[in-house]
């Protein structure tokens, strides 16, 4: 597929809140970093969209299981979510704030309104590992999930 850039801009970005089985505070943010459209359907009314994103995270442990980390080494930026010993899978006991994020794209006579969410599919974390702040490994599986909110013709002046 090949993509052709367009200009868009950020409504809002918003920081979502998860509290954890394990009493885990977690904060998930998306940001989107590029938006494309699928040359192949520029003529639609609605092109294919395409975008890039990522997700911020913040945790929040109790102390309990930062006591369990503190000597564990920090983990490696080169490790890969397959190479993490000991990963055990952490419900969510439930969602305070979800982390929705809002776009405007501009796209020739049209303003293109969307909004994007994690789909999380599995949070996991280690006891092996520690991050930099002193709180255990968490690992988010995740893929964006994206809803058009509206398409309407850009006012011309």
């Amino acid at each position: 597929m090949e993509l052709v850039p367009v200009e868009w801009k950020v409504l809002s970005e918003e920081w979502g809140r998860f509290l954890l089985v394990d009493g885990t505070e977690l904060g998930l943010r998306l940001v989107v970093s590029d938006i494309g459209l699928d040359s192949k359907t520029l003529d639609r009314p609605l092109p294919n969209l395409s975008l890039s994103s990522s997700l911020l995270m913040r945790v929040r442990s109790p102390q309990e299981l930062r006591e369990r980390v503190r000597e564990k080494p920090e983990i490696s930026r080169d490790l890969r979510p397959e190479q993490i010993p000991d990963l055990e899978i952490i419900g969510i006991e439930r969602i305070e704030a979800r982390p929705v994020s809002r776009y405007v794209i501009y796209y020739r006579d049209r303003e293109i309104v969307i909004e994007v969410e994690p789909h999380i599919s599995a949070i996991a974390r280690t006891l092996s590992y520690r991050d930099r702040i002193g709180n255990p490994l968490y690992i988010v599986w995740w893929d964006p999930a994206l809803r058009v909110l509206s398409v309407k013709k850009k006012n011309v002046k």
